[in-house]
């Protein structure tokens, strides 16, 4: 299965869009989406509204276009109707199959990205009981309860899921990286967010601060220069205005993503360690 499934999805990176299923669309919306770029986003955006197009009744098109929605939120880069059509198109997604335990983990980071923080936490825990060898959606639940400001009960998840499965996804060093940094956990944070895992300017935002809290000043800043270069891209996709380089210019878009301010607060003083101005 996972050889046919390979299959598939290298055809649907290599086919027209209109000659693609919606199964196809649904698989290079999934690629595109999992690389939790800014950019990407708006191309896997267009796909995965084709693939619902073609078959309303697909739950993981449903569930990966909501996602392109709730990244753009975590990321600063949405408007007013953001939050809610990442809501409308989870909610879908469940409707059209709720035995799907990554389509129910999604569903919290929906309710979470409207700021229905009680909702999303009782939907976390609903998938953490439905889960058996989903590994992926483990690791995924694990960021929600860090999105939620529980960081030791993240941390628990996210190990016990990356434990199971020692492949190296870059989206699960992007998540153990912020679970580390934010238990205190710095040099672990910085192992897991260079390289591959540095998928986007959240990540980057992590790192340079961490690479400050260890005195490694100079890896600080030229992760700080990075970050800015990604963070302008990242709005300039948008067409948001940049303004000045400081830590509420660059930052202040990452606010929703937390119940806790002081989960922002630690991005902010991080950035600001590493050499990026106030304001």
């Amino acid at each position: 299965p996972g050889r046919v499934q390979a299959d598939v999805a290298e055809r649907a990176t290599r086919s027209s869009l209109d000659a693609l299923s919606a199964h196809e669309l649904m698989l290079r919306g999934k690629m595109l989406r999992d690389t939790l770029s800014a950019e990407a986003m708006l191309e896997a955006r267009g796909i995965l509204q084709q693939a619902v197009s073609l078959d309303p009744s697909n739950a993981r098109a449903h569930m990966y276009l909501s996602d392109t929605h709730v990244i753009d939120g975590w990321l600063g880069l949405g408007d007013e109707t953001t939050a809610k059509k990442a809501l409308h198109h989870a909610k879908l997604a469940v409707s059209a199959d709720h035995t799907d335990v990554f389509v129910q983990d999604h569903l919290g980071f929906a309710y979470m990205s409207n700021a229905m923080w009680q909702d999303g936490r009782a939907q976390i825990d609903r998938t953490l009981q439905q889960i058996k060898h989903e590994v992926e959606s483990n690791a995924w639940c694990g960021y929600a309860l860090a999105l939620l400001g529980e960081h030791e009960a993240a941390m628990r998840e996210v190990e016990d899921a990356t434990s199971r499965d020692q492949m190296p996804l870059a989206t699960f060093g992007w998540i153990r990286g912020q679970v580390f940094s934010l238990n205190g956990r710095f040099a672990d944070a910085v192992d897991e967010l260079r390289g591959a895992s540095s998928l986007n300017s959240l990540a980057l935002a992590f790192l340079a601060g961490d690479y400050a809290r260890l005195g490694r000043m100079e890896e600080a800043a030229s992760t700080l220069a990075e970050f800015v270069e990604r963070r302008r891209a990242e709005l300039s996709s948008r067409k948001l205005p940049s303004g000045e380089n400081a830590v509420g210019v660059l930052a202040d878009g990452y606010k929703g993503m937390w119940r806790d301010a002081k989960d922002w607060q630690h991005i902010a003083s991080g950035l600001a360690r590493a050499g990026l101005k106030h304001r």
